[in-house]
């Protein structure tokens, strides 16, 4: 492609631009405008910023060998806890009861890069309203790290304590019946055999009996994470399925098997030993598979979980890994209960219900004094218990406001707002269907454009009456002529039909400019007002229409008496006449065609200014009689439609189309003059073309 023919197609984008530049500025003056005022109307915005340091530091669980190390806290869960609207609202309403009132843009909660500190932000229009809700969202988030740790102590605190009472009253009972089989017997002590045996049978009721209570509380707590569970999401949390897990149930039979190697490896060995601890290591390390196998079956017992609830199944797979744990050592210790109790079966009745008694005794013993040492551990623990969480720094009310950034927001709403504009200014260019330029008029009916006539002050092309004048709009209608002699190379063109689609698109002025241009140039010319319904050329020309076509045609003056010759514009003048009431009778008449052959036989151009296309129906007559027709188009006025229906028109009928003159076109659009010049000298080849007469008459 030509690179000056592509710098044309490049220029009309700037054109357009140009043509809808008061959309553009409008566009870009109202965005601008709007913007600034919303800035300037906005308080200032501030923000405040607390943190706090979470503990995500691991911990032990148990003791002995059934200690378990779970993760202490999940930093996105402790970040959703603390964006929930809950806990936000908490903070509110305890800043309101100091400031009123509390109006908030917005609250962040972020994790501080890769550690373990969180970042409250809160945007406030009051200073002292951010820094106290930021202040406020962090005590309360410590305040439920806190009660959260302390509740599950508590509940368990309750439970111990009413099975102490409960031990108690079973220990007294069996004192008593000791106290009394010893005064009815006179028996003192058992022998060693007896003792023996008691010893081992009491040994493992002990035990079993302290597995009990442990199991008990283990419950008590799963009951309370359960009821926490369903209050924190209204879900149905499914009963505990762990033992229908294969991977569970494999675990606990595992932990099982080693539980009984344990006690059979303690009638060997003591405890401490090397076999003892290899085997505790073992089982730890099964303990801590099963925590995270229950937490998968836990987790998945709710549809979907929120912060708490992440929290608690944690708790929950750590209380279920504990309880299987502790129903595997019982279950391992009950089977050898029986061959112990077997064994002891044989020795006689007085020293078995001696030791029995004695025995049941010792059992309620150990069972009270483990649940006052689980109840002083629990009181150790809620006395020192502490959040999860640490205030890092407290926020300080804002000096600075952070916003609204005028600044900022201005310039790019100016940005928006020119965006905008341009998008409008295309939009509105594109929904517009009328014929804006030459170019357009070219490229939409595929006709040449012989003259561009440009709109002058006052909003109408003037006439260039004198004939030595240089200004552009007669420089435009000497082009038009140039154009138009040259516009047939095989015969000579006498006679010119000028039309138009519709009404007020200038046929009749440019009518008038070509037969002035015409006449300077030397060339006889006749003006005839064909418009038998509203004609004008009379008063283009100041010329009274006492008789003129109507006349001839039915034979009430003669051409030539009908004929007024204009000395200042060497142009002979025909006008309408009386309009009759039957035009297109006689525009078809013979008598027309006549009066046609007689003009043309008195001068070298014969113009007719006829109505509109349209309109009415003379034009199509006239057109099929005259060498040529001129189509003038309104640019910005003409419709691109009406446009192209007036060229089939005209084809359709066979006359004869010279091409289109653009009237009306804008000076002050750029596109007039370069259209004019490019297509002049260089025309559609992009190359300039040789000087010649043609150039003479257009210049």
């Amino acid at each position: 492609m030509n690179p000056e023919r592509r710098e044309f197609e490049l220029r009309d984008y700037a054109i357009i631009l140009l043509r809808r530049k008061w959309w553009v500025i409008l566009a870009f003056l109202s965005v601008t405008t709007s913007a600034g005022f919303y800035v300037l109307s906005q308080e200032p915005i501030y923000e405040a910023s607390a943190r706090i340091q979470i503990n995500t530091d691991w911990k032990s669980v148990g003791q002995g060998a059934s200690a378990t190390w779970i993760e202490g806290q999940d930093m996105d869960t402790q970040l959703e806890i603390l964006r929930s609207p809950g806990l936000i609202g908490k903070a509110v309403e305890e800043v309101s009861r100091k400031i009123k009132p509390v109006r908030l843009l917005g609250t962040a909660i972020a994790q501080v890069g890769k550690t373990n500190i969180v970042a409250i932000s809160v945007k406030s229009t009051n200073p002292e309203v951010a820094a106290a809700t930021a202040n406020a969202l962090a005590d309360a988030y410590i305040e439920r790290s806190l009660e959260m740790n302390k509740r599950s102590t508590t509940q368990s605190l309750q439970y111990i304590g009413e099975q102490i009472s409960v031990a108690q009253h079973e220990l007294d009972e069996a004192e008593t019946g000791l106290r009394v089989y010893k005064e009815k017997t006179g028996m003192i002590d058992a022998d060693s055999a007896t003792s023996g045996g008691a010893g081992k049978v009491g040994a493992l009721q002990e035990q079993i009996a302290g597995l009990d209570v442990g199991l008990r509380a283990t419950e008590a707590e799963l009951s309370q994470i359960d009821r926490q569970r369903r209050e924190a999401k209204p879900t149905v949390v499914s009963e505990r399925a762990q033992s229908a897990n294969p991977v569970v149930q494999e675990l606990k039979s595992k932990l099982l098997a080693l539980e009984m190697q344990r006690l059979q490896l303690l009638d060997q060995y003591n405890e401490g030993s090397r076999r003892i601890t290899e085997i505790d290591s073992q089982i730890s390390t099964l303990k801590q598979r099963l925590v995270k196998e229950v937490e998968r079956v836990v987790t998945g017992e709710v549809t979907a979980a929120n912060p708490l609830v992440e929290q608690l199944d944690k708790q929950k797979s750590t209380l279920e890994a504990e309880r299987i744990a502790s129903q595997a050592r019982r279950a391992a210790i009950a089977s050898r209960l029986p061959l112990a109790k077997a064994q002891l079966a044989t020795l006689p009745a007085r020293q078995v219900e001696f030791n029995r008694l004695t025995r049941r005794v010792k059992v309620a013993e150990a069972t009270y004094t483990n649940l006052l040492t689980k109840q002083q551990d629990l009181m150790i623990t809620q006395g020192s218990e502490v959040a999860n969480a640490a205030i890092a720094s407290y926020a300080t009310a804002p000096r600075v406001s952070i916003g609204p950034h005028i600044k900022q927001t201005v310039m790019s709403a100016a940005v928006l707002g020119l965006v905008l504009g341009l998008v409008l200014a295309m939009i509105i260019d594109y929904l517009d269907d009328s014929i804006k330029d030459p170019k357009e008029a070219e490229d939409q009916l595929g006709l040449p454009v012989l003259g561009v006539i440009s709109l002058v002050a006052g909003g109408t092309p003037l006439l260039a009456d004198n004939p030595s004048s240089r200004s552009p709009l007669a420089e435009a209608f000497r082009t038009l002529r140039a154009n138009l002699r040259f516009s047939s190379t095989d015969k000579p063109i006498r006679t010119v039909l000028v039309t138009s689609p519709g009404p007020g698109e200038g046929k009749s002025t440019t009518a008038a400019g070509l037969a002035i241009a015409a006449a300077n140039a030397g060339q006889k010319v006749i003006l005839v007002d064909t418009d038998l319904r509203r004609p004008s050329v009379h008063k283009l020309f100041n010329i009274a229409p006492e008789y003129g076509l109507t006349d001839v045609l039915t034979g009430n003056k003669s051409v030539d008496e009908a004929l007024v010759y204009l000395e200042t514009t060497g142009v002979s003048v025909m006008t309408t006449g009386p309009l009759p009431p039957n035009p297109i009778e006689l525009l078809e008449s013979e008598a027309m065609t006549r009066v046609i052959a007689a003009l043309e036989e008195r001068a070298d151009l014969v113009i007719f200014d006829s109505p509109p296309l349209l309109v009415v129906a003379d034009s199509q007559i006239l057109s099929t009689q005259i060498d040529g027709t001129l189509l003038v188009l309104a640019m910005n006025s003409s419709r691109r439609e009406m446009c192209r229906h007036a060229k089939e028109i005209l084809t359709r009928i066979n006359a004869r189309i010279l091409g289109v003159v653009g009237n009306k076109v804008r000076r002050t659009g750029g596109r007039y003059y370069y259209y004019y010049y490019y297509y002049h000298y260089y025309g559609e080849s992009g190359k300039k073309k040789a000087s010649s007469s043609r150039d003479k008459d257009v210049v």
